[in-house]
């Protein structure tokens, strides 16, 4: 039994079982960054933290050991579980299930993994969370436009501070980071015929959306 003093983020709890504030790090999943040092705080990051604190700020939980004891900055991993009468609630799945988590395991700690992969499929079939629509819009040019310039200048909107990448295969990713306004633009060579061009927010690949656009010179 521990008692959650503070809920750092997502997936990162300080816990006192009697000896101190200790970190905690939930086991099996992972979720956007809000307090990385000199990183932005990324897309779906303060729901993730809201989430996790409304499940779990200020409860007596118990903590369940699965092989290892810390990760690599000291913190313990344990599953995390809230007793409610005769109901469980295992908090690390819930997460996953609500589209606030991906499932992100490290061996020899995957005792229950196979539930998380349940859960993060039914949240991808529902679009919830970091499985919707994404934070990613286009201004111009509109879905499915026809140009006759062989560069365009792609316009959107994205998070405040946050980096745009176009994902390119084959090739080195293009990127830009968004001002403070939430815009963006990046300048794209098209090949003849239909483009499909794919962008994300950072290494978010949930957060991917797609612009067709058709280069007829």
């Amino acid at each position: 039994m521990a008692r959650v003093v503070r809920v750092i983020d997502g997936d990162t709890i300080v816990v006192d079982r009697g000896r101190g504030g200790e970190r905690l790090r939930y086991i099996g999943m992972d979720t956007p960054e809000t307090v990385k040092p000199g990183s932005p705080v990324e897309w779906m990051g303060r729901e993730s933290a809201d989430a996790n604190r409304a499940l779990v700020e200020g409860a007596t939980v118990v903590l369940e050991k699965d092989v290892s004891e810390t990760d690599q900055y000291g913190r313990l991993l344990r599953h995390v579980w809230l007793h409610d009468g005769a109901t469980w609630r295992l908090v690390d799945l819930e997460l996953v299930r609500d589209g606030y988590a991906r499932v992100s395991t490290y061996p020899p700690d995957v005792k229950y993994v196979d539930l998380y992969l349940a859960a993060q499929v039914d949240a991808r079939e529902h679009d919830r969370g970091l499985w919707g629509a994404g934070p990613i819009t286009f201004l111009s040019p509109v879905d499915g436009a026809t140009v006759t310039t062989k560069t365009v200048v792609v316009r959107g909107t994205a998070p405040a501070g946050s980096r745009v990448v176009r994902d390119i295969s084959n090739a080195p990713d293009q990127s830009t980071r968004v001002a403070s306004d939430g815009s963006w633009s990046l300048e794209v060579k098209l090949r003849s015929g239909r483009n499909s061009l794919r962008f994300r927010v950072d290494n978010e690949k949930a957060t991917t959306r797609t612009l067709q656009v058709i280069y007829a010179p």
